[in-house]
């Protein structure tokens, strides 16, 4: 039965015209206007009653129809689905939601990414709906999928240490889906980050061992599949390098990039010891090393120690992230990574895709912040 409520879309409006006639469906859906497995309106009866175009229409419903509220039967039509079968539906219980995924749900920064776009699409009326891929690209596509068919109105991702070729982040992409990554970013995509400045951190972490009067300065980070965040805090540390008149040494730019790294690798704490022990024997005059991040640097603590090195006056160490670091003994110097600042900006950049339908690609950077302590040297 159709309602005495008037809808009428708001041609002005930056929201695009298709994401106002889903509104338009899903509400009848949940006022009942739709009974289950009734028909909805046909392509054409849309187009002419908003005065929009058939396509337009066709977009709307196809939508819906991927999100499993509406259903085609050839030949008969578009129906709506019974909403028994849709309690999982965070758009047909009426309060619209944004996706999430990262990697892990122990890591710091990821913690600190996740509070910031809570908090900040709480304020907007939103809902988040949160899941993790434990670094698994299969899982990860498994997860995306999931939150599309639920109606999310947006995805934020934290990607996968390794990506190939997603075919469902393409689709995201061809069908203007809403989507963005956040800490690092995957080349080829055309999808837009929030990513922390990681180039000029490992930049400014590197002049600093410089101005200490160090020349043999290491970078070490283990195999990884050319994860962005890593190979520009690498690239920030040849800059430096480079500026002050100091070569790059092989044995001491640690940073290899293998597409063939299994995806648990990098949570592999026994592999991360052996490759430090390595490194430590092969580059014996080394002086300071700058390790990729937090983590990887609290290996090369337990493995200086064991060694009989002393951290600070045989090695200076710095690492990058600042979860914890200043708990270790000596403080570890490192550069501070803005996880909340990421986590609110990104919750911004997906909101303002939602209601504009804004998808063309950019990056935001967010400051770093250099973290002077005493495992430099200072």
């Amino acid at each position: 039965m159709e309602s005495r409520r008037s809808f009428a879309l708001d041609k002005k409006s930056p929201e695009p015209l298709y994401e106002q006639v889903k509104k338009y469906i899903i509400d009848g859906i949940n006022r009942s206007l739709f009974n289950p497995h009734q028909k909805v309106h046909s392509e054409w009866e849309l187009s002419s009653r908003f005065g929009i175009s058939r396509s337009t229409v066709r977009k709307a419903l196809d939508d819906l129809c991927h999100q499993g509220i509406l259903f085609k039967i050839q030949g008969k039509g578009t129906f709506a689905e019974d909403p028994r079968n849709l309690k999982n539906s965070p758009l047909i219980k009426g309060k619209p939601s944004i996706g999430v995924v990262v990697l892990l749900l122990r890591d710091p920064l990821i913690s600190q990414i996740v509070v910031g776009i809570e908090e900040t699409l709480y304020k907007s009326g939103f809902q988040l709906i949160f899941s993790h891929s434990d670094r698994h690209e299969a899982v990860e596509e498994e997860k995306i999928k999931t939150l599309r068919k639920d109606g999310v109105e947006g995805i934020i991702l934290y990607p996968a240490d390794r990506e190939v070729d997603n075919r469902t982040l393409r689709k995201l992409r061809e069908d203007r889906f809403p989507i963005i990554f956040v800490d690092r970013y995957l080349e080829g995509y055309e999808i837009s980050s929030i990513i922390s400045d990681n180039y000029g951190g490992g930049y400014k972490i590197t002049e600093h061992f410089i101005k200490h009067g160090y020349r043999k300065i290491g970078f070490f980070a283990p195999p990884h599949a050319g994860i962005t965040s890593v190979v520009a805090r690498f690239g920030g540390y040849c800059q430096a390098l480079k500026d002050y008149g100091i070569a790059v040494k092989d044995s001491l730019a640690e940073n290899p990039i293998d597409v063939s790294v299994p995806d648990d690798f990098l949570a592999n704490w026994a592999q991360y010891r052996r490759r430090i022990e390595r490194y430590l024997k092969e580059n014996k005059g080394i002086e300071a090393v700058f390790v990729y991040n937090d983590y990887c640097a609290t290996g090369f603590y337990s493995v200086c120690h064991a060694m009989g090195i002393r951290i600070s006056q045989d090695l200076a160490i710095a690492g990058f992230d600042d979860v914890g670091a200043s708990n270790l003994i000596p403080p570890l110097t490192t550069v501070h990574q803005d996880g909340y600042e990421m986590g609110r900006r990104a919750a911004e950049m997906i909101l303002q895709m939602i209601k504009g339908g804004e998808c063309q690609e950019r990056q935001i950077i967010v400051p770093i912040e250099l973290k002077i302590r005493k495992s430099c040297g200072c």
